[in-house]
């Protein structure tokens, strides 16, 4: 009996040479022979037939790959078709999607072979990307409004008396709040820059990637050392 299998993963991932070759062989003994499908920054396509093809693209910084997919469709003697795609393109949505069409027991196979190489493209840092600094900001400042409108009513602080609504002061406060989502917003680009969501290691991203792990350890080890600082200061002080 023909099933399918249809869904898409919101994961960070560092694909590399391996784990596209697994897959392309994967697909090719499940399937046929697979094509290779890559979308770049620079609104470019390129199709091939082979992972060694693939493997000789450059992936220049201002031609690197944005979207990757692998497929295969067979439609002799009965229907059967599968695709992975690792995607970069769409800002709203970044991540890996999975889809297959076969017999049940094949469904079902290429289903959890597919998931053991997913679970090995997720880079050490996959939960850093997720940490929204504009998203957590204003619900500190949402949380820190509302603790002092309830403590307030308690009566366990008190607040000077307002002699008057003051345009200057409401002003200096929006451009506060506008600057404090300003520094928030440029923490996500950092964020993205050292925590990247998607890598396609292939060609030139992988010395950029080294690089970037290389920046990683030193905001790790220098964080390390800022607390420990921190800790013996206040504990000899």
């Amino acid at each position: 009996m023909q099933s399918s299998f249809d869904k898409e993963y919101n994961v960070v991932f560092a694909v590399d040479k391996d784990s596209i070759s697994r897959i392309f062989d994967l697909l090719k003994s499940k399937i046929c022979d697979p094509e290779i499908k890559i979308e770049c920054i620079d609104n470019t396509t390129h199709v091939m037939t082979s992972v060694a093809k693939l493997f000789d693209y450059a992936n220049a910084r201002d031609k690197r790959i944005k979207k990757l997919t692998i497929s295969a469709f067979n439609f002799s003697p009965s229907r059967k078709s599968a695709s992975v795609t690792f995607n970069d393109k769409n800002a709203l949505w970044r991540g890996i999607s999975i889809r297959i069409e076969a017999r049940n027991d094949v469904v079902d196979r290429m289903k959890n072979d597919l998931f053991d190489i997913i679970d090995g493209v997720k880079p050490w840092y996959h939960h850093a990307p997720k940490f929204n600094f504009v998203a957590i900001g204003l619900f500190l400042v949402f949380f820190t409004s509302l603790a002092v409108s309830v403590l307030k009513k308690l009566g366990y602080i008190t607040l000077t008396e307002n002699k008057g609504f003051d345009i200057s002061e409401f002003n200096l406060f929006m451009m506060a709040t506008l600057l404090y989502v300003v520094v928030l917003y440029f923490l996500n680009l950092i964020r993205d820059f050292i925590f990247p969501r998607a890598v396609f290691l292939i060609g030139n991203e992988i010395k950029r990637y080294d690089t970037i792990i290389r920046v990683q350890w030193g905001v790790i080890i220098s964080g390390i050392v800022a607390i420990v600082t921190g800790v013996l200061v206040t504990f000899f002080s």
